[in-house]
């Protein structure tokens, strides 16, 4: 019998799924929802391939993906141009327009933008990973340096102690996690005393995250970023309160509030998307991945460098 937890989860998730279904009419023309979603359905075939829950997510992904606007979307977004390019390739269905491998069009935004440097390691680390999911030579992203380097230039590679982390920090934090570790599926590349104080970094947040406890979509990230990191949410402190936190959180249509309230203007129901979509992507992901996989271990799928 799997822990409680674990229980508490696939409920989590059926409600999560269940407002999924009721709202994917309201994905396409919504280009960072529609990725986001894109992201679930590639790791839900990933981690449970006989689960036939998403099969009309997947066949609208299919229906976007072959619409030409949605690669202009794409490609001309003010602000991640080269980031969602590279999601647009290894998001790809099978059978899809998209080319695996074809070089980006789009210039990566770190070589440009004027941020602090840990920050534009982490972008070098995101543009990094998803080059490498779509199939394409790793060489604006980081040509010499290996995993474990562009680690170390980021903010969680310089062991932050959490009470200086701030709630954005932490999103970088979780994701890093994603990352280094293929979202669970490898052992990431660090040694074991990077790899212990990342995840003790990520317990901390975790932890902190719960006490507030408004920041539901933080909290969902922070748990799958212990899971990535070799940790079982389930059976940690942090984790527990978390999933527990989560299961009282979720709202009766089974989605789970976001960070800005939601408005009530002209279109009550698309402002209800705009305001949950993402936090209920997040729980939907974190839930699906840590309720069906065991933790990367050095007995798992072999590290990257």
């Amino acid at each position: 019998m799997p822990p409680p937890r674990r229980d508490a989860l696939e409920g989590i998730l059926g409600g999560a799924l269940g407002w999924l279904e009721g709202n994917l009419h309201l994905f396409p023309g919504n280009t960072q929802a529609t990725l986001e979603l894109a992201i679930l359905r590639y790791f839900w075939a990933r981690s449970r391939p006989a689960d036939a829950r998403l099969e009309s997510a997947s066949r609208l992904l299919c229906e976007v993906w072959r619409d030409p606007g949605f690669r202009e979307q794409v490609l001309t977004h003010p602000y991640h141009a080269h980031l969602y390019e590279l999601l647009y390739q290894a998001l790809a269905p099978a059978d899809g327009p998209a080319r695996r491998g074809e070089p980006p069009r789009t210039p990566p935004r770190h070589e440009s933008a004027d941020l602090p440097p840990q920050h534009l390691a982490f972008l070098r680390l995101e543009a990094r990973y998803y080059a490498e999911l779509a199939g394409i030579a790793v060489t604006a992203t980081a040509p010499s340096a290996t995993y474990d380097e562009v680690y170390r230039a980021t903010i969680l590679g310089t062991n932050p102690s959490a009470a200086d982390v701030s709630d954005s920090d932490a999103y970088l934090i979780a994701h890093i996690a994603f990352y280094l570790s293929d979202f669970g599926g490898r052992v990431p590349p660090l040694s074991p005393g990077d790899l212990d104080q990342a995840a003790a970094v990520v317990a901390a947040l975790l932890e902190r995250c719960v006490l507030r406890g408004h920041n539901w979509d933080l909290a969902s990230e922070l748990v799958l970023a212990q899971h990535c990191l070799g940790g079982d949410p389930c059976r940690t402190r942090g984790g527990q309160d978390a999933i527990a936190g989560l299961a009282a959180a979720q709202l009766a249509d089974g989605s789970l509030p976001g960070r800005v309230p939601v408005r009530q203007l002209e279109s009550p129901a698309a402002d209800c998307f705009r305001g949950r979509y993402h936090s209920t992507l997040a729980v939907a992901l974190m839930a699906t991945l840590v309720s069906a996989c065991p933790p990367a271990t050095t007995g798992g799928r072999a590290p990257v460098t």
